[in-house]
């Protein structure tokens, strides 16, 4: 009976031991994956993850409606931009920094104040001007009729450009390759032209029920301000410039 009891009660000490060993082994297991998760969560890719995970929830991608219509207010037009390859004549494609077409569009609506131009019309606008928006996957500009340079007819060629309001189109006088002792000069080294002959006047400007009007006159030698205007290459090969009527400081002969 002793015996029995003695061998129970060694059956019972080895089962405890048994336990506490596993009990040990689990511990030790939860802390090797404790020790793993923060070597992962101290990984500057996971800490990376992380941050995105994070922002991405406080941050929620763009949901804007795509734009379907746009109605211009007042003095505004709504231009369709027209996107041409600048390409030379052997096929080679032009830099935008190398292409000599002006920024041009279709009007594809105007404001309730705008008699200039109308719907269907090919235009020329300023540079960094109006408030680009993507139409059915196309630029399109929201632009002051102020910003509306000419109007073109069939093509590009800006020598044959209407211009708008007092905007008056000048072809530029060329300016000589060699200097007067006869030495080749290069592009940097050629003096900026700012005399040419004016090819075409725009209507005037519109003032309540005056119209002040052009004071140039197509075919006059004229000199201008330095800095004014836009410039432009015409299909003929010479260079042109729209300035303001008031840009124009003197006529010459």
């Amino acid at each position: 009976m002793g015996t029995g009891r003695g061998m129970g009660g060694a059956g019972e000490s080895i089962r405890v031991e048994d336990s506490s060993v596993s009990s040990r082994n689990e511990e030790r297991g939860t802390e090797e994956k404790e020790t793993e998760r923060r070597a992962l969560d101290s990984s500057p890719s996971s800490r990376l993850h992380a941050h995105a995970h994070a922002h991405a929830h406080a941050h929620p991608p763009n949901t804007h409606p795509q734009i379907s219509t746009v109605t211009p207010m007042g003095d505004r037009v709504l231009v369709k931009a027209v996107v041409e390859e600048a390409r030379t004549s052997s096929g080679i494609f032009l830099p935008s920094t190398s292409a000599t077409k002006p920024n041009q569009g279709q009007i594809v609506s105007a404001g309730s104040s705008v008699e200039s131009v109308k719907a269907g019309d090919t235009v020329v606008y300023s540079s960094y001007a109006g408030t680009e928006v993507d139409m059915g996957g196309m630029p399109h500009f929201i632009l002051k009729n102020d910003d509306l340079v000419g109007t073109l007819g069939s093509g590009s060629d800006v020598s044959k450009m209407t211009p708008l309001q007092d905007r008056v189109l000048i072809r530029v006088d060329e300016v000589s390759d060699t200097s007067s002792g006869g030495l080749l000069l290069t592009d940097s080294a050629k003096e900026e032209p700012t005399i040419g002959e004016v090819v075409a006047v725009g209507p005037g400007v519109t003032n309540g029920d005056e119209v002040k009007k052009v004071e140039s006159v197509v075919g006059s030698k004229v000199m201008y301000q330095k800095f004014s205007g836009s410039e432009y290459k015409g299909e003929d090969g010479k260079q042109y410039i729209v300035v303001r009527d008031g840009d124009i400081i003197a006529t010459v002969a």
